[in-house]
């Protein structure tokens, strides 16, 4: 879908048809042969009984019954292999669906610009659209066409009520009209509550996390936080549930009185009929096929129109939603690989950068001029909120909304692609994800363009070597190829300071030049922290090296450390230069002196 377009009332329609535009063609055409056969079968009917009243009353002969029995046979036929391809269509179908936009959405979310990813609305939105999507829009596009299908067979008995009745017309016009508007206004506030739903959702799926997860486990069997976490996640949950409730009970009692009317309706044209048969202008025949096809009428009307109707507006607030992911601002070249040709980061040059998260007039970072040279090892060091983490995610390219120039190689960083600045730069953050996968595979991610390759082996022996995973991977069954974590039966889990050591371990296995650790350490204890430090040149040997820390005890390996403080650059300098001017600095040094001095 192209990004700009905006969501137009034929996107109900085009959508569906645009994934699989034969075998929907071939749907729509075969449910307006199947809708025109009842209108047909009123004709056939009447003809069948009023040859009938004939034959028993001695006036007609059984020669005469042949052509309405084998007119019935042929519809029952045509209305039985029609039902038959209808079912087999939808599960072409669906095929498609599930084809196209089960994959399609995850596509998508992958590809957002890391401003969408991080905005809570988005995954709101996300939720709603991926929940089931080719189940829904098949359901949606079913709707559509059973509704067609309803309309014309409505047409067709209006017409012939018409030709015998016109004055019952309103009646039938007057209970459509309340059809239709309370089925779009139910099917409306139902999706109106699945959005409150959704957010609702949110909650109470991560509170229940909380209670399930064997992460959390130790502490809340330490804190017994346990009952007062499940009384928050009931409160949301029944929040959701009562939401739903509201609109179905809502939903249920207007069905329930239309499909009343309906049926006194549908008595009174049975005897407002009688006077066009005691006037002689209206044959037996005709008069019970066409009270017979009132009957039906009233059944479809009652449930069928007003539930298919409930669930088009459902669906057209899908669709809605659906355009407006597909409108979200994507990242070019968020889906390519690192690029494999190499790129060495000779400079790096902020000037005068400013940056404020979206949405917000609020500057993490206000005024920054630094310059990175090529091999030097560099830390940025501050408070917690002083923005160190917010300056990585610009040199990364996760956020171009920034004022001021970064240059790379004296190059704006804007200038160049995606997978260029992937080639250039590796990073481990904190927050670093934990893959169900293999050991070795864990580690690869940091090199995908060479996964599998006796090169890359080497090279993820190199680094469970260099960070002292080696004890683990011969601990664990299958040795580097055992999977970590509980997902699946054979998994095996890892301590969070050996976890975070396999994240480090994606960094070395990369050929990137600028190498970028966010609180490489956090989950280490200090001594653990002074011995990784200590094997830190090996880490960043032959590439630039910029480190993020507020944990000072390796900051004096470091060629420059960077202060930042409130969105700016507060000093620079070295470790023993910035003892003795920033007294910011020596303040953090001196509070954590204890934890790596005896």
């Amino acid at each position: 879908m192209n990004a700009s377009h905006k969501y137009k009332w034929y996107d109900t329609v085009k959508i569906p048809v645009k994934c699989c535009p034969l075998y929907s063609t071939l749907r729509i055409g075969l449910m307006l042969i199947l809708r025109m056969l009842p209108t047909v079968q009123i004709f056939v009917m009447a003809m069948f009984v009023d040859r009938a009243l004939l034959l028993v009353k001695g006036k007609a002969v059984l020669g005469e019954m042949v052509l309405p029995i084998m007119l019935l046979a042929v519809l029952i036929i045509c209305s039985n292999l029609g039902s038959i391809l209808s079912d087999l269509l939808d599960l072409k179908i669906g095929n498609k669906f599930r084809l196209n936009y089960v994959e399609k959405l995850p596509q998508k979310c992958a590809s957002l610009n890391y401003a969408e990813i991080e905005n809570s609305e988005t995954w709101d939105l996300t939720k709603r659209v991926k929940n089931k999507p080719d189940e829904t829009l098949q359901r949606g596009f079913n709707s559509i066409l059973k509704l067609a299908g309803i309309f014309l067979q409505l047409a067709g008995f209006v017409i012939v009520l018409g030709m015998q009745a016109w004055w019952s017309l309103p009646f039938v016009f007057f209970i459509m009209g309340a059809s239709i508007y309370c089925g779009m206004k139910g099917g409306e506030r139902q999706y109106e509550a699945q959005r409150e739903v959704t957010a609702y959702t949110r909650h109470f799926e991560y509170l229940g996390d909380i209670l399930t997860d064997r992460e959390a486990v130790d502490e809340r069997s330490l804190f017994g936080f346990s009952e007062s976490i499940n009384s928050d996640w009931k409160k949301f949950y029944r929040k959701a549930r009562k939401a739903e409730r509201k609109v179905t009970r809502g939903w249920l009692v207007r069905t329930k009185a239309l499909s009343s009317i309906m049926s006194l309706v549908s008595l009174a044209v049975a005897l407002v009929l009688l006077y066009p048969i005691a006037k002689g202008i209206m044959s037996i025949g005709f008069y019970i096929s066409l009270v017979q096809a009132a009957n039906d009428l009233v059944s479809v009307m009652s449930w069928d129109l007003s539930d298919n109707i409930n669930m088009y507006a459902k669906y057209k607030e899908y669709i809605k939603d659906y355009v407006s992911f597909m409108n979200l601002e994507e990242c070019p070249g968020a889906l390519e690989l690192p690029d494999d040709k190499p790129y060495t980061v000779k400079t790096i040059e902020f000037k005068d950068v400013a940056f404020a998260y979206p949405g917000t007039q609020h500057f993490i970072l206000d005024g920054i001029n630094l310059k990175i040279e090529e091999g030097k090892h560099y830390a940025i060091v501050g408070r917690n909120g002083a923005g160190k983490t917010s300056l990585i995610k610009l040199l990364t390219g996760l956020y171009m909304n920034f004022e001021g120039e970064i240059l790379i190689n004296g190059k704006s960083i804007k200038q160049y692609e995606q997978s260029q600045l992937k080639a250039m730069v590796t990073v481990l953050f904190q927050d670093f994800a934990r893959y169900p996968i293999s050991l070795k595979d864990n580690i690869e991610l940091g090199n995908v363009r060479k996964t599998g390759t006796d090169g890359q082996k080497k090279n993820t022996l190199h680094a469970i070597r260099l960070l002292g995973l080696d004890k683990a991977a011969e601990r664990l069954p299958k040795g580097i190829d055992t999977v970590l974590g509980k997902l699946d039966a054979d998994g095996q889990d890892i301590s969070g300071g050996e976890w975070q050591r396999v994240a480090m371990a994606r960094t070395v296995v990369s050929p990137a030049s600028l190498l970028v650790l966010d609180e490489p350490t956090a989950a280490l204890d200090p001594m653990s922290e002074s011995k990784m430090y200590e094997e830190f040149g090996k880490l960043g040997k032959g590439r630039t090296t910029l480190f993020i820390s507020h944990r000072l005890g390796s900051t004096a390996l470091a060629d420059e450390i960077i202060v930042l403080d409130k969105g700016k650059v507060l000093e620079k300098g070295t470790h023993e230069a910035l003892m003795e001017k920033c007294p910011l600095y020596r303040e953090m040094y001196e509070n954590q002196r204890s934890w790596y001095h005896e």
